[in-house]
C-alpha cells in the first residue's frame, strides 16, 4: 500500500534536510515524496536536488512563480501515485514509525481518514512545548468548531475519497480540505500516540495570528457556502477554542 507524501517547499534551508531525512528514515519503505518548490529564493532546492541524486523515491518540482501552499499542495497531489496521501512541510518531521503505523491504523479498521498525535517543539532549542492526542472519532460537526487534525498528522485513503485537492485559498486551506473530506466521509480517527514534531516559528506564515481570522472566515464562508451569520459564528466557536487551548 504505497503512500505519497508532499512536502510544500519556500525557503526551508534551515530546516529542509532534516524533515526530508525524517521520511527517508522510515520504517515504513513503500512510499514517494513530492517536494514542491515555491519558487524559494536560499539554497532549499539545491539541498533537494542532493538528495535526490541518491533517493529516487523523491521528486522536486519547481513552481514558475511563488503561488502559496496550497497551489503547491495541489502540485504534489496530482503527481502522486500512492493509495494514502500524507502531508509533512519542509520544517516539520515525522518519528521513524509514523507511517507504519499510521497505515495499520488504517487497514485494520478500513479508515478513510486518520491522524496522529504530535508535539510542538521551539524552532531554536528543540524543547518540547506541548503535545496533542487527537480524540478517537471527530465528525464533521466537532470539526466545524474547531480544526483539530494537524496537517502534519493527516493522511487519507484515496479509494474513498479520490485523489481530494485542497481549496486554494493563502491559508487554512488544510482545514477546508478536512471539512471537504468530512462531508464525504464521516467521520477523522484519532492514532493515540505522538508520532510527529511540529516546529513552533516566529516567522511562519501561521504566527500572524490576527491575519488568520479571516482566512478562518473564508473557510466558512467561501469553502463551505455558509451565510455571513453562521460564518461568523464558526469564526468565534474556533476563536474561543484556540484561546481555550492556548496554541496557535
Amino acid at each position: 500500500m504505497s503512500v505519497s507524501i508532499i512536502m510544500p517547499m519556500f525557503n526551508s534551508g534551515q530546516y529542509i534536510k532534516e524533515a526530508v531525512q525524517s521520511i527517508i528514515s522510515q520504517s515504513y519503505l513503500d512510499w514517494e515524496l513530492f517536494v514542491v518548490d515555491d519558487c524559494s529564493e536560499d539554497d532549499s532546492a539545491n539541498v533537494v536536488k542532493e538528495i535526490v541524486s541518491y533517493e529516487p523515491r523523491i521528486k522536486l518540482i519547481t513552481l514558475s512563480s511563488n503561488s502559496g501552499a496550497a497551489v503547491a499542495r495541489n502540485v504534489g497531489i496530482r503527481a502522486s501515485t500512492g493509495r494514502y496521501v500524507a502531508f509533512l512541510d519542509s520544517d516539520d518531521r515525522w518519528d521513524k514509525d509514523k507511517l507504519e503505523k499510521q497505515i495499520k491504523f488504517m487497514e485494520e479498521r478500513k479508515l478513510a481518514f486518520s491522524h496522529t498525535g504530535f508535539r510542538r517543539v521551539d524552532s531554536q532549542t528543540g524543547i518540547t512545548l506541548s503535545e496533542y492526542l487527537p480524540p478517537e472519532k471527530l465528525t464533521y460537526k466537532d470539526m466545524l468548531y474547531a480544526n483539530q487534525v494537524g496537517c502534519l498528522a493527516a493522511m487519507f485513503d484515496t479509494e474513498f475519497t479520490g485523489r481530494i485537492e485542497m481549496p486554494n485559498i493563502r491559508k487554512r486551506q488544510d482545514y477546508a480540505m478536512w471539512l471537504k473530506i468530512l462531508r464525504e466521509v464521516g467521520s477523522v480517527s484519532g492514532l493515540q500516540e505522538i508520532l510527529a514534531s511540529y516546529r513552533v516559528r516566529n516567522d511562519s506564515i501561521s504566527s500572524n495570528k490576527i491575519s488568520l481570522l479571516k482566512y478562518n472566515y473564508s473557510v466558512f464562508r467561501d469553502c463551505e457556502g455558509f451565510n455571513v451569520p453562521r460564518s461568523f459564528y464558526y469564526l468565534l466557536a474556533n476563536t474561543y477554542a484556540r484561546i481555550k487551548r492556548g496554541r496557535s
